[in-house]
């Protein structure tokens, strides 16, 4: 009884009904994505609230408690706020703000970027430094950071564990339309199964599997769905998906929370080569060797089938949305013994295991994973090719197709190693073999060090070339420049004003550095002297000076 009773008390904070949380926006509530969706290594963490389509909304504390938290950044959450709710245990979170908060927050953040001075900076608050009361305004919604249009991103997360949670569960959005299924994958697993006569995926029409499908040994199921809402046109996220097989619960997941620490296993539930190669994002119902829980609800053998009987194995999915709108459907697997032929699951290389740290090491390489880098045991190829134009040899790291869950140390040996300044030096990265990025990287003794969670290729370049950076001029007080390097990237910037620093502005997206000046630190109607300087990661410089007036 007493356990019963502290289980009771411990969930009160997120029963919804235990108390009521206000709109982070006086809008009619509508998403434009939800909480959970499937994204590139990670899950959707929040719900992206729509702001018809405008920056400058006016957004509100959802409850009394203070903020706890500003982060100020050109990418990601761009201008984002965290206030901590106490009395219910939760924090909530404001991300892709404008680039001016509240003035009691955005002279707490002046003063912050002043003293570090640098634009991107990311502190904690004390719980009397700003106190707010639900319903106060803490900002403007924008388009800032990582954010493909003027929405607001809200997040709700356990305060003490920083669990995230889907904040649907505190309000109601009408939504009576069920997902759909677009197409589903048989996998057949290395060497144990064939699907069609064939060792590899096939994929199907929900009209072509109306027509039962020959296979047998162990196999796998995956499934491409999605969850759309009453009145919009956006695509959303399924919440739950469940395979039965012959009447019997298979699989079953449910992303109803999730903590940051897993949201990148995100790659253990997806097909990771799929969607490398374009085919967008197909979960499975079938698990590798390494694989997390906290979304998986019930599993039986890893999710994978065994078709070892001549007979007619009976699938059923099912899918719902957070309103539990649900979608099924059925199709049928034949078990044929007479399709399958040897095939041999060894395709070179060399046997690593994900239990296991593994490496490479060569006299020009070294290429370390930790334990549980890897999502299942493989073959790992690696090649060598000499380049003898380059700084290095190009070294092919397994495939691309396949994910990383852990960071993996890197060490390439340069072979003509001539620049003084190694700071030019930077490890580059292909998908394929031929269009590289910038990889991070540092100098240590004739070799290039760093970390990678990607496999591909990798070879040592060169940027002795510096950024691009121009002047726009300047317009309703703030001055405008565009800047961006096509090698080793933008990596940070200074301006000052008059001599002294000022925090300008960075937006990635659009490549633009702005200032709005200050009447506090430049007095109106004279001239100031603007200087701007623009680093890429090799340390290349480019500097602008200009006066204006305002």
């Amino acid at each position: 009884m007493k356990r019963i009773l502290l289980f009771t008390l411990l969930c009160l904070p997120l029963c919804s009904g235990a108390f009521e949380l206000r709109q982070p926006m006086d809008l009619p509530l509508e998403l434009s994505a939800n909480f959970g969706e499937l994204r590139p290594n990670h899950f959707h963490s929040g719900l992206d609230m729509k702001t018809q389509q405008k920056v400058g909304q006016p957004v509100y504390s959802v409850y009394d408690g203070y903020v706890s938290r500003i982060s100020v950044s050109a990418t990601g959450y761009g201008n984002c706020l965290y206030v901590n709710h106490p009395e219910i245990g939760l924090t909530s979170v404001y991300g892709h703000l404008e680039n001016s908060f509240i003035p009691e927050l955005d002279s707490i953040l002046k003063e912050r970027q002043y003293a570090e001075q640098r634009f991107d900076v990311d502190f904690l608050l004390e719980p009397d430094a700003c106190p707010v009361k639900k319903g106060d305004r803490i900002a403007t919604s924008g388009n800032s950071g990582s954010s493909g249009g003027p929405h607001l991103h809200f997040e709700i997360r356990d305060m003490k564990t920083e669990i995230v949670m889907d904040a649907q569960r505190f309000y109601y959005i009408k939504d009576t339309t069920s997902p759909s299924f677009h197409r589903i994958f048989i996998t057949p697993v290395p060497g144990e199964g064939v699907v069609a006569g064939n060792a590899i995926t096939k994929d199907y029409s929900m009209e072509q599997l109306k027509t039962p499908v020959k296979a047998y040994g162990r196999i796998g199921i995956g499934v491409k769905a999605n969850e759309y809402m009453t009145g919009t046109a956006n695509i959303y996220g399924v919440h739950t998906l469940k395979m039965e097989v012959d009447g019997k619960t298979k699989f079953s997941y449910n992303i109803e929370q999730f903590s940051f620490d897993s949201t990148r296993y995100i790659n253990s539930f997806i097909d990771y080569e799929l969607w490398r190669k374009g085919r967008g994002m197909v979960m499975k119902t079938y698990l590798p060797e390494n694989h997390c829980t906290e979304f998986i609800r019930e599993q039986t053998d890893g999710g994978y089938l065994l078709i070892d009987e001549n007979r007619d194995y009976k699938v059923k999915l099912t899918i719902t949305d957070y309103r539990n709108n649900v979608s099924t459907f059925d199709f049928t697997i034949r078990g044929d013994s007479t399709v399958i032929p040897i095939v041999s699951a060894y395709n070179g290389g060399r046997y690593f295991m994900w239990n296991f740290s593994n490496s490479i090491i060569e006299d020009d390489f070294y290429f370390n994973m930790p334990k549980g880098s890897l999502y299942n045991t493989l073959y790992f190829k690696y090649k060598c090719k000499v380049d003898s134009t380059a700084c290095s040899n190009i070294h092919q790291v397994h495939y691309a197709s396949v994910p990383l869950q852990k960071y993996a140390d890197i060490k390439i040996k340069l072979t003509n190693d001539t620049l003084v300044n190694k700071n030019q030096y930077y490890i580059g990265y292909s998908v394929d073999g031929r269009y590289y990025s910038y990889s991070k990287g540092s100098y240590d003794n004739g070799w290039m060090v760093g970390t990678t969670r990607a496999l591909g290729f990798y070879r040592v370049l060169t940027d002795q070339t510096k950024p691009t950076l121009k002047y726009l001029g300047v317009k309703a007080n703030t001055i405008k420049f565009s800047a961006s390097d096509d090698e080793s990237e933008l990596d940070r910037f200074e301006g000052y004003i008059d001599g002294k620093w000022a925090p300008f502005y960075h937006d990635a997206k659009s490549h633009s550095i702005t200032y709005t000046f200050d009447k506090k630190r430049a007095e109106s109607g004279k001239k100031h002297s603007v200087s701007l300087t623009v680093y890429d990661h090799c340390g290349n410089a480019r500097t602008i000076k200009t006066n204006v007036y305002w």
